[in-house]
């Protein structure tokens, strides 16, 4: 019979092969970990960036998590897919790290919070593919943004809490936005009017102070309003296809008084409430609009008892629930 001698290894041995396998796997785990970002998922809030994946999806990636070095031109040289950058106060990166991102040119939805400077506005411009750019809270100027105005792929541009007035939002006119976001502080009602001047907008979004009310006309291609906090007037004559009104953190007046504007419109399918003071005399100002279709419920007080008032009267109208 044959006999296997069993193999020996000395201390010193078994203890460099135990490193050398505590080196890989810490290498494997790393590597797994950095494969392994949350998918489909891109919270601007925090800080990080976005890029497309061998199987096609986004993946995220924040510095404050630790995979990043401390330079960004790490991150652009491994991943020439960068997409998507969120470059705000809590990115952690610098205002040369950020300088270095916008020269990726596959970007095409880019967030910058803080100080903006005149470099990186350079550096957007030189990204015409750029189709969505986000600049809250921020210090972007009128100047600063007449530059990016003709941006011939910009979709969605989000100005509140910015240094931006009438006199900036007038450099929008004939752009190619479909998508605005601004805060009423910022502008007069004039200057909110003029929005009809830029002929593909398609979907407002609105934040002011409560109580303030501000008044929407003269839009006929806009089909999506969302509005925060303020109370809104709507000239239904000249909003013809607008079919969708998001309500975000209203009190039962200016609630009310929304209602009151919304009964009055033609076109409105859908009406979606978060945060919202709602009580019974809302459900009937809802039940009295004849174009209503969906109604949606997000984190609004008594929701379900409301949703199922409303369907008694309105059997016809779906109700949904967030």
């Amino acid at each position: 019979m044959i006999q296997f001698s069993r193999p020996c290894f000395s201390l010193r041995t078994l203890l460099l092969i135990a490193l050398g396998i505590a080196a890989f796997m810490g290498f494997r785990a790393r590597a797994w970990q950095k494969q392994n970002y949350i998918e489909n998922l891109f919270d601007p809030g925090t800080g990080g960036f976005v890029f497309e994946t061998s199987r096609g999806k986004w993946s995220s990636i924040s510095k404050s998590n630790g995979l990043l070095t401390d330079t960004a031109e790490w991150l652009t040289g491994n991943y020439p897919k960068l997409i998507q950058v969120n470059c705000g106060p809590k990115s952690g990166l610098t205002a040369q790290e950020i300088d270095l991102v916008l020269s990726v040119p596959t970007l095409r939805r880019i967030y910058l919070g803080g100080e903006v400077t005149d470099s990186m506005i350079k550096r957007l411009c030189d990204l015409p593919q750029i189709d969505d750019l986000g600049f809250e809270n921020s210090n972007l100027s009128d100047a600063q943004l007449s530059k990016l105005a003709n941006q011939a792929q910009m979709e969605t541009l989000h100005l509140s809490e910015t240094a931006v007035t009438d006199r900036g939002l007038a450099c929008l006119k004939n752009s190619t936005i479909e998508l605005l976001a601004l805060n009423t502080k910022q502008f007069t009602n004039v200057a909110i009017e003029s929005l009809r001047d830029i002929p593909q907008l398609r979907t407002i979004a609105i934040q002011g102070l409560q109580g303030e009310t501000t008044s929407i006309s003269e839009m006929p291609n806009v089909e999506m309003i969302n509005i925060s906090l303020v109370a809104a007037t709507f000239d239904g004559d000249t909003l013809p296809n607008l079919q969708s009104i998001h309500l975000i953190f209203l009190d039962a007046l200016v609630a009310s008084k929304n209602l009151l504007a919304i009964g009055k419109l033609t076109s409105v399918g859908r009406l979606s409430f978060t945060g919202c003071d709602l009580k019974l005399e809302h459900i009937d100002l809802m039940s009295a609009i004849p174009s209503l279709k969906s109604v949606e419920l997000d984190n609004t007080s008594s929701s379900q008892n409301l949703g199922a008032i409303l369907k008694t009267k309105r059997p016809d109208v779906t109700i949904m629930y967030r």
